[in-house]
């Protein structure tokens, strides 16, 4: 297969990689569409998580592929998203090869399957929605009348819409590009 492939702090390659197979309780996903996280520029500048070389990419999403032993035949061909933290606690798209991919393995309990149609592109924003929905729980809002989202970037923006359907009633976002700011004011911020 083809990857963008981090081989060194700062650099980034389109190479041959082998293509994964899945083991059991595993499947192979087609990449259709990975989004680029501030979280994948840091690994690429070079940080101690990660060696090289390394296929970035966790905000993905593709089609079912591959199966491995003992997974149940209904995934395959279903459009999917995962949660990349694998039963030992490493991830996809960190200490493995990620959505910048062709292909990825992930384990089969944590796949969702897509509703038929929907948007691949869009799906690729699922992850750092769960972020933001998993922030919210944190959060405990309860009777929380307003709210300051620090950050214009997706989760930020995403945050937004989430805090006002939980009928947050003012809610600031606070970032530095104009572009970002006046898209954040479509999306609930005052």
């Amino acid at each position: 297969m083809k990857a963008t492939v981090n081989t060194a702090a700062g650099v980034v390659e389109w190479k041959d990689w082998p293509t994964p197979e899945p083991g059991p309780g595993q499947v192979r996903v087609r990449t259709a569409c990975c989004g680029i996280c501030a979280t994948d520029l840091e690994m690429i500048a070079g940080w101690p998580r990660t060696g090289f070389p390394v296929v970035p990419g966790h905000e993905w999403s593709g089609v079912v592929e591959a199966l491995g032993p003992g997974v149940d035949r209904a995934l395959l061909g279903a459009p999917c998203v995962a949660e990349n933290v694998l039963a030992d606690g490493s991830e996809v798209g960190f200490e493995h090869p990620g959505g910048y991919g062709e292909y990825i393995v992930t384990e089969a309990r944590n796949v969702r399957v897509l509703p038929a149609g929907f948007d691949l592109a869009a799906a690729a924003l699922i992850e750092p929605l769960a972020v933001c929905v998993h922030g919210l729980k944190r959060l405990s809002l309860g009777e929380c009348r307003s709210a300051v989202v620090i950050g214009d970037g997706p989760i930020g923006l995403l945050l937004l819409p989430l805090l006002k359907a939980a009928r947050v009633e003012r809610v600031c976002c606070i970032g530095g590009r104009p572009s970002r700011l006046a898209l954040a004011r479509g999306l609930g911020a005052d």
